[in-house]
């Protein structure tokens, strides 16, 4: 659906034609199924999965180290007699008795545990001679650290099939003006408004979404005040249940949800302003086949031909993201079914700021302004564009303007 998008809707396609511009993408599924009690909440933390795998992404597109170390190891041995130690060692001597002594202990004690004299025994491992190993695996690492500001998601994909099980993706663009923008606000510089930009106020052009609208919607966007002062819109939403609560705990349960939704939605435009990232992954892949002997403590020998694969992977990602400015505020609440699991319910918070918004809680704080006031001219209209399981899909609106990167 994301390749599709790219290829067919204008949006995709305008941003896919730009080669001034970075596109990147990610996914995740939901830990549970749209019937469960959390699946809500766990809905919320797959988008933050997904969106910091198009971040992984992005870093490594602009800056990552990269290393492959391959080991092959190859042992043949047909002797007849095993090397052991020196019994006229004194270091040797006092190394098997030591090893006895509390082999000994272990065994009394497992033995004042309850477990009995054959049990102990098969907790021995067998006496193990290899005769052939052969092994060749490779190690990958990449390393990508740096800022990733100015990141928009233009696109939420989300995927609910019959069972229930849910997966979500997102599109995240970035352009040097995204990147500007953002650089102005975290330096606290003064902004500038562009009157040819001016149109609807961000009270009125939110009040077009109804709120099951929002459901799709996640991140930040950039829209255009009525001024004509860019202006940084974040949604974030998180899930709760209200089943087999009275109105007390209802609206505790409530309350909470509504707080980190709020939260969600200040990570998102604080990390749009200022976001350092450090990502590491390392992975291991081959395999070791090996011919040996085993002797169990009875003396019975088993001759032994394994294939062992190695398939492993580790990754670590982490951001950091601090901001300070004046103004900040929650637009909006809302509360909603989701459409393709009408049981459970979903609370969401818009927060926003903007240049007029900070010279308006300066002034009313006793602090000079800080940014340049619109020209006077005539105000512009434009009116806003109103934007049980089932399997289906949910897509966001698209609300930033190719032209905007």
């Amino acid at each position: 659906m994301l390749d599709r998008w790219e290829r067919e809707d204008p949006v995709g396609q305008a941003l896919s034609a730009r080669t001034d511009i970075a596109m990147v993408r990610g996914g995740a599924l939901v830990g549970r199924n749209a019937h469960e009690r959390d699946w809500g909440k766990l809905r919320s933390t797959a988008y933050v999965r997904a969106y910091m795998d198009a971040i992984n992404e992005f870093v490594k597109m602009r800056r990552g180290e990269f290393t492959a170390e391959r080991v092959r190891e190859y042992l043949r041995d047909d002797s007849d007699v095993l090397e052991t130690s020196d019994p006229n060692s004194y270091l040797d001597r006092i190394g098997i008795k030591s090893a006895a002594l509390l082999e000994k202990q272990l065994d009394n004690a497992l033995q004042e545990e309850g477990l009995s004299a054959g049990e102990i025994a098969d907790l021995t491992a067998p006496e193990k001679v290899v005769k052939l190993r052969d092994s060749i695996v490779t190690t990958s690492t990449s390393e990508a650290s740096g800022s990733a500001s100015g990141l928009v998601p233009v696109k939420t994909i989300e995927v609910v099939n019959c069972d229930g099980e849910t997966a979500l993706g997102v599109v995240l663009v970035y352009s040097q003006r995204m990147g500007q923008f953002a650089a102005q606000i975290a330096d606290g510089e003064p902004i500038t408004p562009d009157v040819e930009r001016a149109g609807t106020s961000i009270v009125d052009r939110l009040s077009a979404f109804a709120d099951h609208d929002l459901v799709t919607e996640f991140g930040v966007r950039r829209w255009w005040d009525e001024q004509g002062y860019p202006a940084i819109i974040a949604f974030g939403q998180w899930g709760w249940n209200s089943a087999n609560m009275n109105s007390r705990q209802q609206d505790r349960a409530w309350q909470a949800a509504k707080r980190q939704a709020e939260a969600q939605a200040i990570s998102y435009l604080t990390e749009f302003v200022n976001l350092a990232t450090v990502f590491r992954s390392e992975s291991e892949m081959g395999d070791i086949q090996e011919e040996a002997t085993e002797r169990d403590r009875d003396g019975i020998v088993e001759n032994i031909d394994t294939t062992k694969i190695i398939d492993r992977i580790m990754s670590t990602a982490r951001t950091r993201s601090r901001v300070d400015i004046t103004g900040l505020t929650t637009l909006r609440t809302w509360s909603a079914e989701h459409p393709l699991a009408s049981d459970q319910e979903l609370v969401g918070a818009v927060v926003y700021w903007s240049p007029a918004l900070e010279d308006s809680a300066r002034t009313g704080l006793g602090l000079s302004t800080k940014h340049v006031p619109p020209e006077q001219t005539d105000e512009k209209k434009a009116a806003p564009e109103a934007s049980r399981v089932e399997s289906g899909t949910t897509e966001s609106k698209v609300q930033t303007d190719a032209a905007d990167f």
